[in-house]
Parts: C-alpha cells; sequence; structure tokens
C-alpha cells in the first residue's frame, strides 16, 4: 500500500473502507487486517498504543457491521478478562476443558488449558482469528445447541444475553458431576424466579462463588457479574 493518511480506528476507518469509492486496498475485515499487520508490522489505521488491538478493533468493527450484531456477540473487556483469569485459578486444574463461543479470545489467551480443550464457536471468522493468534484448541464450528460430542471438567464462557436458559441447559448437560462451570451473566441472573425453569436448572448447582465485574461491555450498560458453578 502507498503511503497515505492513515484513518483514526475511532469511528473512521472502518466508515471509508467500507465506501466505494474508498482504498481498495485498505483492509475491511478484522482477520484482513490481523494479516496485513503481520505482513507489514503496521496497522492501517491510526489508533493509540494498546495491549488489546484486536479487541478494540474487532468491538469498532462490530458497530458497522451488523451481522456482528445478530449473532448476539457481546466481547469481553479486557479488564473483566484479566479478572475472570484470576477467579479461575482459584477453582480449576485446566484440563478437559470446553469452552463455548471464544469471540474475540479474551477470555480463551488468558486460560491456559494442559490437557484436552474444545473451543465451540458458531463463527468461523472468530475461529480463524483466534488460529491467527496460535491459540491452542480443538475448534469446533457449530452451534452450541447442536453440542452433544463429549463431556467436561469445566466448561466456561461469556455467553450471548438472548439465550442465557439454554446457556444453562446445555452446561448442565455437558458438564460432569462435581465440577466447574464459570460464566459471565447479567447480576442476579441465576436469582431469577421466573421462568421457573431457571431455578430448576440451578437446583443441580452449587453456587460457589460470584464477584462483580469490573467494567462494562461496550453494546450494553447492564451489570454483570462473574460466576462459577459445580454441578452436584
Amino acid at each position: 500500500m502507498a503511503k497515505t493518511k492513515k484513518y483514526s480506528l475511532n469511528n473512521s476507518y472502518f466508515k471509508i473502507a467500507s465506501y466505494s469509492y474508498g482504498n481498495p486496498e485498505l483492509p475491511k475485515e478484522p482477520i484482513d487486517i490481523i494479516n496485513f499487520r503481520k505482513e507489514r508490522w503496521e496497522l492501517p489505521y491510526s489508533a493509540e498504543p494498546t495491549g488489546e488491538r484486536i479487541y478494540e478493533m474487532i468491538c469498532e468493527y462490530q458497530k458497522r457491521n451488523t451481522s456482528y450484531k445478530y449473532l448476539d456477540q457481546f466481547f469481553t473487556p479486557p479488564k473483566v478478562a484479566d479478572q475472570f483469569q484470576r477467579i479461575c485459578n482459584m477453582y480449576w486444574n485446566r484440563s478437559n476443558v470446553l469452552e463455548i463461543g471464544c469471540g474475540s479470545w479474551m477470555l480463551t489467551k488468558r486460560v491456559k488449558v494442559h490437557g484436552k480443550f474444545d473451543i465451540v464457536e458458531l463463527d468461523q471468522k472468530m475461529i480463524e482469528i483466534c488460529k491467527l493468534q496460535d491459540i491452542q484448541g480443538d475448534f469446533i464450528n457449530e452451534n452450541f445447541k447442536n453440542f452433544n460430542q463429549t463431556y467436561y471438567d469445566v466448561v466456561f464462557w461469556n455467553p450471548p444475553y438472548e439465550p442465557l436458559q439454554e446457556v444453562l441447559e446445555k452446561t448442565l448437560e455437558r458438564l460432569n458431576p462435581w465440577w466447574y462451570a464459570f460464566f459471565i451473566l447479567p447480576t442476579g441472573y441465576i436469582q431469577k424466579e421466573r421462568p421457573k425453569r431457571i431455578q430448576e436448572i440451578m437446583s443441580n448447582f452449587y453456587i460457589i462463588y460470584t464477584e462483580k465485574s469490573c467494567d462494562e461491555f461496550l453494546r450494553t450498560k447492564a451489570n454483570t457479574e462473574i460466576v462459577v458453578l459445580q454441578k452436584k
């Protein structure tokens, strides 16, 4: 790419790159931007240097790409991912693990698994991005609702906000007795009395630990908490 003006990531780059009259060499997809940086050791846009460039880039892309919104993707803020890692370290041995919905891999890269690690993700683009970051695990491109392959000692994820009851159902189904599940959920969700099915599911778990999330998600201002459950 010839040297030219670099547009700011925030509110400018993806807007300009998507226009038909824009520079055709500007990478328009997150995975193309990651490959661009690997090849040229620079970003195609201007941005403040941080340790979470991919997270910031994907969140900005999401503003301009409705398909990411249709998938109900809520990417985990870095501070919350660090908090999640600290809490996970308190309870598990990191083997025979299932992550559902790796998203922008904020949780995936912080959780070091020694042993079997399956990652179920509906969005093939997110899988490709994770693979470029040398995430070690077996990726399964499938809707979590249809995933029935095996059982696990640990299940973790930051689930979409819509099918939360289905999230709990699947965790109950795939988790071995006496082992742990880790979630980021809207505050108080596991105490809800309606629908009745939520408490029916929760009767199969011990609530081991909860902690208020230390940062908010970009797409929602909902209060969230990190929850640790143990299957009875």
